[in-house]
């Protein structure tokens, strides 16, 4: 059942494709600060290194995973992942 009430066509939710991102951290700056930005700036943030990244599907987390190195390429291993059910229902 959605948000709305309405029912959810779960086959059809499956079938949708949506943007996945991963998360690295977050912070809130005032825009004096930003735009004061420039090449070398470095930005620190309050999560540390070695804590799981979230990934997210449609702006929503689902999961978390650690940072990995596939051939050249970024990637994320999953350490754990929401309730299939809760996925559904978030993307739905």
């Amino acid at each position: 059942m959605a948000a709305d009430g309405k029912h959810v066509d779960v086959k059809h939710v499956l079938k949708l494709d949506v943007p996945i991102a991963v998360l690295l951290a977050e912070k809130t700056m005032n825009v004096e600060d930003i735009v004061d930005l420039a090449p070398g700036t470095v930005i620190t943030f309050d999560k540390q290194y070695e804590e799981p990244l979230d990934l997210l599907a449609n702006g929503r987390k689902i999961g978390s995973g650690v940072a990995v190195k596939v051939n050249e390429n970024f990637g994320i291993q999953i350490k754990e992942m929401k309730p299939r059910e809760d996925t559904i229902r978030a993307l739905g």
